[in-house]
């Protein structure tokens, strides 16, 4: 087992869940567009993604379609009204619908629009969703149509039709789970098999830690299911570009000279973004060196004054340097280089640079660029310090394990899920059975009980396909056995779930993915409730 193979499945994972959003969101019968948030004129933002409903509604390839206005597909003579609604969609959270001409490649068709907003913490709009689908008559469209002068429904609504859309999602994030469940539950297994001295703990150490970073992508995954934003806290920048050169780096011929101000400040970010903004700046430095070099990373304080010419407000930053001495970008393409779809790479996508400038002036800083052909490139990434200093957690710390006794049964649909969890439990110390169905649980709990030797506890997924979910395979359990001892497990938990499942009587709640330490010491924590 080696650092680069476990960091390559964990980039086949990423690739996968991608992959899984673009087929879930083309799967959805309404089209789908994504435009940006500016320019709030006519004709309007531009349009970043269309599903592939939208491609067949309105006849046009993807090439054509993305990277056009709204105001190329919109009412002619409305467009001007959509972009002034833009702001209050924003500003409410809610969804607007109307109905309007839909432009096509020959011709126009009356169509129910849908809009609604993705914003930041901030509450500033990143970009907005719309979708359109065919009127087919005047009365499936509403008595409220004729009714209005403009003749179109102008009305917030609570529901949107991308409900659809956030659902899938959210099974994309639980599938996610489920597959990192199995590769770090397999890596912890491998940690507690190998001494601290083994020369496979150290590439062990890196998959792990790789693993642990994927799980924030499961949770920006879940955050948008759940239709809420992600939250800021105090973060140690330096740390965090320890982590980014880690995972950029890693496995490659371009080594890194990192240095951290000893007094370095406090921020308070979104973790997950300011790291994928590292690590897409730090890949970039890579890819200028194909043929290796030395990557330059330096963090450190700066104060940042009105003549800076930063175009910032005055005051504490924190400023992040990455200083590659690759091909360099030419005079002519850097005022370009934030653009949306803008690249130099065959196999680019011209979206890399415009996110990380994005969200860095979401958290009120911003990325300048230098460069000179065949010399190389910085980019400097400034964020508003908070003074304060968190605390520092640069080593991945598993934790100890927690050994027990007793016979657990383990019910998951996961062939990899549910061997894993076997294994571990069997590590420490425990007697396991194992089931894939819910039926098949309550047959070998029946069975445990008549021959005298009852189960102590139970790993129950709850989200089993097809006949009982794991919440009715439990109750039935119940019936049998008043005292069952039910650990809910799952890729995807709502809100507050862990309180409501502890008052119905579950003695555990552990979310996937997991490692053997917390699973030991859930379990140890449930056999002695």
């Amino acid at each position: 087992m080696t650092t680069h193979v476990q960091l390559n499945s964990q980039i086949e994972q990423l690739r996968l869940v991608n992959h899984y959003l673009r087929t879930a969101i083309n799967q959805v019968e309404d089209a789908v567009v994504i435009i940006g948030s500016t320019p709030l004129e006519v004709p309007g933002p531009r349009i970043y993604f269309a599903n592939q409903a939208a491609l067949d509604l309105t006849g046009l390839a993807e090439q054509e379609l993305v990277g056009a206005t709204i105001g190329s597909l919109y009412e002619p003579g409305r467009v001007g009204e959509l972009i002034a609604k833009l702001p209050l969609v924003a500003e409410k959270r809610r969804t607007f619908q109307t109905e309007k001409l839909l432009q096509l490649k020959n011709g126009s068709i009356a169509c129910r629009w849908t809009i609604s907003s993705l914003v930041d913490l901030d509450g500033s709009p990143l970009h907005f969703v719309l979708t359109f689908r065919p009127v087919k008559d005047q009365a499936q469209s509403g008595s409220t149509t004729a009714s209005q002068p403009d003749g179109g429904v102008e009305a917030f609504v609570e529901r949107s039709r991308l409900e659809a859309l956030a659902m899938a999602t959210a099974g994309v994030a639980h599938d996610f789970n489920n597959v990192l469940t199995t590769i770090q539950a397999n890596l912890s297994l491998a940690r507690l098999a190998t001494s601290a001295m083994d020369r496979a703990r150290k590439p062990i150490e890196e998959a792990s830690f790789a693993a642990e970073s994927a799980k924030a992508l499961s949770k920006q995954l879940l955050t948008f299911a759940k239709g809420g934003v992600p939250t800021r806290k105090q973060v140690d920048l330096g740390q965090l570009a320890r982590r980014a050169v880690r995972l950029a780096l890693v496995g490659s011929n371009v080594k890194c000279d990192l240095s951290i101000s000893n007094d370095l400040w406090g921020a308070e970010v979104e973790e997950t973004q300011i790291l994928q903004v590292l690590h897409n700046l730090l890949t970039n430095a890579r890819q200028a060196m194909p043929k290796g070099g030395v990557v330059r990373v330096l963090c450190e304080n700066v104060l940042v004054h009105e003549e800076s010419g930063l175009n910032l407000e005055s005051g504490p930053y924190v400023s992040i340097a990455v200083r590659d001495r690759g091909c360099g970008i030419a005079e002519e393409n850097l005022p370009r280089v934030f653009e949306p779809f803008f690249t130099t790479k065959s196999t680019g996508t011209g979206m890399g640079l415009a996110t990380c400038l994005l969200v860095t002036n979401r958290h009120k800083g911003t990325i300048t660029v230098t460069s000179k052909l065949n010399v190389g490139t910085e980019f400097k990434v400034y964020l508003p310090a908070s003074g304060l200093r968190p605390q520092s957690q640069e080593t991945f710390d598993p934790g100890e394990v927690v050994a027990g006794d007793g016979t657990v049964l383990v019910v998951d649909d996961q062939d990899g899920v549910r061997h894993v969890a076997v294994s571990i439990l069997q590590a420490l110390g425990y007697d396991v059975v194992s089931a894939l169905s819910g039926e098949e649980a309550l047959q070998m709990y029946a069975m445990r009980m008549h021959m005298g030797k009852p189960i102590s506890a139970v790993l129950m997924d709850m989200t089993l396909p097809g006949g009982m979910s794991g919440d009715e395979t439990v109750q039935e359990i119940r019936r049998l056995d008043p005292s069952v001892r039910p650990v809910a497990t799952s890729g995807y938990f709502e809100d507050g779930a862990t309180e409501q499942l502890m008052g119905r009587g579950y003695v555990g709640v552990l979310p996937k993915p997991y490692t053997a330490e917390k699973l030991s010491k859930v379990m140890a924590a449930a056999l002695s409730s």
